[in-house]
């Protein structure tokens, strides 16, 4: 079960990525670690980020935006496919 898991995060980050460089956001920085800022709250010192990208706004000056992205999976969830039908799409 830990490999299968494993396979669909890893499946599941390639489709985000394919996706934000679709839409122009080139090369995020993958496999973060974010360090906590109130570990007690949280129970962990540190939060695992799947891909950050961060740019220069266009519309507010001397502003940097940043996007964390963290992919989940869930088997309960009735709406996600199979893995058999699972396509990444990729950009030629």
């Amino acid at each position: 079960m830990g490999e299968f898991s494993k396979r669909i995060g890893e499946l599941g980050e390639d489709i985000v990525v394919n996706f934000l460089e679709l839409i122009g956001w080139q090369q995020p920085i993958r496999n973060l670690d974010i360090t906590s800022i109130d570990p007690e709250k949280h129970g962990k010192n540190s939060h695992g980020i799947d891909a950050y990208f961060y740019y220069q706004s266009s519309v507010i000056s001397r502003t940097l935006e940043n996007i964390l992205i963290s992919v989940k999976y869930s088997k309960a969830d009735s709406q996600i496919p199979q893995l058999e039908n699972l396509k990444i799409i990729t950009k030629t």
